[in-house]
């Protein structure tokens, strides 16, 4: 039986910090807008979307059918990192992706003065692709295929919405990380050609998926971060969607797992893991106990921040940062401590029924 989490110790760097007060328009610990809060009408931006994949027949036709909606398909980039078959338009077998990039082949020198590391390439790539569209654009998102950005619909009517909104003027933006998880017992497989969240309410909390990714100034990427400040936007989501189909799940570990045993991937990889230990995370997943507030993140991340979470992260007026990195880039989980960050973790959180007609 499934458990209701009631009130749990909160970890701070400073015990004597309070919240800050939410602005006007605020969605607040309870998720609820103020009343009479409307998006501000501003200029339409350009705005592309870039996401780099290799074989990637899931995740592929959401993501892409997602951003083309919100910003229009001639918008849409993918670089295709030499996949076995060429890409192709979801719902039209035998049609070319328009805005796609293919690179023939996977081994290739690391940068220089780099590790030769799969990221570590990947990201140099991808910050020059990024740089050049932002010579065109406004702003570009980047993704994995696994990913979308989501503005809270009590908020912003779309993404387009809250991109045009001029309140959202900043060099990069990162939404907080939400790891949509698929319960088995309830919900049948993912239908890929309906909005996921129509399908899927259950999520936990990952600021390591927080990533600023929204980027309108030329600037160096990360995996999970940039080479400059940015702005943390708690009304703005990152849904992780790795989980969000078991079978797919369990049918993709088979794959890693043979790949794993012929002494790819790392040792210390998830890759690892079987089949059937990947199955049962799912178990553990909804056992967790289901919070009792609802968007929690609304309260407990400016706590976590420090009482800042309204200045740039990585800005000297910011939040104080909690690791440090050998490289330059600045990621919002290196400003969260490890214990706030599990207890972010403790709980399954179930999202409002408002995210329902999210296309």
């Amino acid at each position: 039986m499934r458990r209701l989490a009631t009130h749990l110790p909160i970890v701070s760097s400073k015990q004597s910090v309070r919240p800050l007060p939410l602005p006007v328009g605020h969605c607040g610990a309870t998720g609820r807008p103020q009343e009479g809060v409307r998006t501000i009408p501003g200029p339409k931006r350009r705005v592309a979307c870039l996401t780099m994949t290799k074989d990637e027949e899931f995740f592929l036709p959401i993501w892409y059918r997602y951003y083309s909606a919100q910003l229009g398909a001639e918008n849409v980039f993918v670089i295709d990192h030499d996949s076995n078959q060429p890409v192709q338009t979801p719902g039209a077998p035998g049609v070319p992706l328009p805005n796609v990039l293919r690179l023939p082949f996977s081994d290739v020198p690391p940068p220089k003065g780099k590790k030769n590391t799969f990221d570590a390439n990947r990201f140099s790539f991808l910050s020059s692709i990024v740089n050049g569209l932002l010579v065109y654009y406004d702003t570009v998102i980047f993704n994995d295929t696994d990913e979308m950005f989501v503005p809270d619909p009590a908020r912003f009517s779309s993404l387009r919405a809250y991109l045009d909104d001029p309140r959202n003027r900043f060099s990069a933006i990162a939404g907080m990380g939400l790891e949509i998880i698929h319960d088995p017992e309830t919900e049948a497989p993912l239908d890929v050609n309906r909005p996921v969240l129509s399908q899927r309410r259950n999520f936990l909390y990952d600021v390591y998926y927080a990533k600023p990714h929204v980027i309108s100034k030329a600037c160096r990427l990360g995996a999970h971060g940039v080479s400059m400040p940015f702005r943390f936007d708690p009304d703005l989501y990152l849904l992780h969607l790795k989980n969000v189909d078991m079978q797919n799940v369990v049918a993709r570990q088979a794959r890693l797992h043979a790949a794993y045993e012929q002494g790819l991937g790392g040792k210390d990889s998830d890759w690892q893991l079987t089949p059937e230990q990947k199955e049962k995370q799912f178990g553990r997943f909804m056992a967790l106990p289901e919070a009792g507030q609802e968007l929690r993140h609304h309260a407990l991340m400016p706590r976590f921040l420090d009482g800042k979470a309204d200045k740039l992260i990585g800005a000297v007026d910011g939040p104080p940062r909690l690791r440090s990195r050998k490289n330059d880039k600045i990621r919002l989980d290196d400003f969260v401590s490890q214990e706030n960050i599990k207890l972010l973790r403790s709980q399954r959180n179930v999202l409002p029924k408002r995210f329902i007609e999210v296309e």
